[in-house]
């Protein structure tokens, strides 16, 4: 059968390639083999028999590592985009504190606007008031009473 690298055998058969090193090949249950250039390498036999199943077959795990590769890419983006929207968030942040105090300003002087509305219209009131018309209407009342 095929054989494959160490970390291309973790990978079919879904095992970290440390752990792989660890429990199976540093133990004896997997032999490896050396290919012309000395790079241990793994009969796919071996992983059946050990394992059972091979999940995936090289030709996925080909897909699967461009699938990775893009996804790695596309990690190396997401911190630029991420601290793009901290600083926008921020950006908004600040702006709703500033639009909350314009707010509660705006409150207060339409608080004391009124205040000083009501403080003239008292002094309106007191200023126009007819204090006169009650006595004369008393004084008419008198003399028809009398006379």
């Amino acid at each position: 059968m095929a054989k494959v690298t160490i970390s291309e055998a973790a990978r079919l058969v879904g095992v970290a390639r440390q752990n792989l090193y660890k429990n199976y090949i540093n133990e004896g249950k997997i032999s490896i083999e050396r290919d012309h250039l000395d790079k241990p390498k793994i009969d796919t036999s071996e992983l059946i028999r050990v394992f059972g199943e091979i999940r995936m077959t090289p030709e996925n795990t080909e897909k699967n590592q461009m699938v990775t590769y893009e996804k790695d890419s596309y990690d190396n983006e997401i911190p630029s985009s991420i601290q793009a929207k901290d600083e926008v968030i921020a950006t908004l942040r600040s702006q709703l504190a500033a639009a909350a105090d314009r707010e509660r300003k705006a409150e207060e002087r339409e608080a004391w606007l009124r205040q000083h509305l009501d403080d003239v219209q008292r002094q309106i009131k007191l200023l126009t008031h007819d204090g006169g018309s009650n006595q004369v209407a008393m004084i008419k009342s008198w003399w028809r009473f009398w006379g």
